[in-house]
C-alpha cells in the first residue's frame, strides 16, 4: 500500500488549504488556519480509517492479545517520538537563545530566514516517505544492494533538482525576503543563506534517516538527532551572544551537517553503502559554477535585481 502511505501528506495539505480557504470567509478570520489544520487532521483520520476498514485483509483478520508485538510496537514508537522531540529542539532551542540573549527584534528577523529555508524541506519529506516503505520492503526482500543503489540514485537526481532552487534563492535571498515580507527585513539576507546551506546537508540527512527507519532501527536515529540537537545548544551558547542571528544560523547549520555525516555513518556500517565521493564532488563543482555565474552578474551589471536572477539562473543552468 506504498501508493496510499505516500497519498498522506498531500492529502493533508490539500485539505489544510481547502478548510482554511472556507474558514478565511467567516467572521473570525484570525483562527481560520487554526480551524483549517483541525478540520484537515480529523477528515484525514476519517479518510485512512475507511479505507483500513474496507480492506478485506484487515477484515478477516482476527485481533489478538500479543505482548511481544506490543513490545515490538512500544520499542520502535519510543524513539521516533523522542527523535521528533530532538527535532523540535534542534528547529525551536535558537529561538529561545536569541530571545534571552537579545531583542525580540531579532528573533522577528532569524524567524523570517528559518521559514523561508524552510520551504525546501517539503522535498526531503516526500521523498523520505517513498524511501521508508521502499527500504522496508527491499530488506524484507533480501534486496539490499537494490536498497543501496536506490537510495544513491535517488540522492543523486534529487539533489541535481533541489540544488539550483537552493543556490538560486542562496544568490539573491532579498528577492524572497522582499516579496514575502518587505524592505525592512531584508538584514535576515544573511542568516537565510547560512541556513540555507545547513537545508542540503538536512535533505540528505533525511534521506538517510529514512532508509535507516525502514530497515527497524529508529534508536539510531534518535541518536543522531539528539547528538545534533547537543551541537545545536552548544554552539548556540557560544555563538549568539557574539554574533546574534548569524550565530544561531551556523549553529544550525552545524547540526545539520553533524545529522547528514552519521546518518552516512550508520547506513555505511549497516549496509554496503559506498559514499560516491567523485559524484558528489561533481556535484560541488556545478554548484561552484553556478555560484559563479550568478554572483558574476550581481556585481558586473547594473540590471534590475530580477532579470539578473532569471537570467543568470537560466545561464547557470547551462552549465
Amino acid at each position: 500500500r506504498m501508493f496510499l502511505y505516500s497519498l498522506n501528506p498531500a492529502l493533508t495539505q490539500g485539505l489544510i488549504l481547502l478548510f482554511t480557504i472556507f474558514f478565511l470567509k467567516g467572521k473570525s478570520s484570525a483562527l481560520a488556519p487554526a480551524n483549517g489544520y483541525l478540520m484537515a487532521s480529523v477528515g484525514v483520520i476519517l479518510i485512512f480509517l475507511l479505507i483500513f476498514l474496507k480492506d478485506k485483509i484487515i477484515r478477516k483478520a482476527k485481533i489478538q492479545k500479543s505482548v511481544p508485538l506490543l513490545k515490538k510496537l512500544v520499542s520502535f514508537g519510543l524513539p521516533v517520538m523522542f527523535t521528533l522531540v530532538g527535532g523540535r529542539v534542534i528547529k525551536y532551542i535558537d529561538l529561545l537563545f536569541l530571545t534571552y540573549f537579545l531583542d525580540v527584534r531579532i528573533v522577528g528577523i532569524y524567524s523570517i530566514a528559518v521559514s523561508s529555508a524552510m520551504l525546501f524541506l517539503f522535498f526531503g519529506k516526500a521523498i523520505g516517505e517513498v524511501l521508508l516503505p521502499l527500504s522496508s520492503e527491499l530488506q524484507a526482500r533480501n534486496k539490499e544492494q537494490m536498497l543501496v543503489k536506490g537510495l544513491q540514485l535517488m540522492q543523486k537526481y534529487s539533489f541535481l533538482i533541489i540544488l539550483p532552487l537552493i543556490l538560486g534563492l542562496f544568490s539573491f535571498p532579498e528577492l524572497l525576503i522582499n516579496l514575502l515580507f518587505g524592505e525592512k527585513y531584508l538584514s535576515a539576507a544573511v542568516p537565510l543563506q547560512i541556513l540555507l546551506i545547513g537545508i542540503i546537508f538536512l535533505l540528505m540527512a533525511q534521506f538517510n534517516n529514512s532508509v535507516i527507519n525502514g530497515l527497524g532501527r529508529p534508536k539510531q536515529i534518535t541518536k543522531i538527532t539528539f547528538l545534533a540537537a547537543t551541537i545545536n545548544i552548544i554552539f548556540n551558547l557560544i555563538l549568539i551572544p557574539l554574533i546574534g542571528g548569524v550565530g544561531a544560523a551556523i549553529a544550525t547549520l552545524l547540526s545539520y551537517l553533524s545529522m547528514a555525516l552519521f546518518s552516512i555513518f550508520y547506513i555505511r556500517k549497516e549496509l554496503d553503502y559506498q559514499f560516491k565521493s567523485r559524484q558528489w564532488l561533481k556535484i560541488s563543482f556545478s554548484a561552484v559554477i553556478f555560484l559563479s555565474i550568478t554572483f558574476s552578474f550581481t556585481f558586473l551589471f547594473d540590471f534590475n535585481l530580477w532579470f539578473k536572477a532569471i537570467l543568470s539562473f537560466f545561464l547557470a543552468l547551462l552549465f
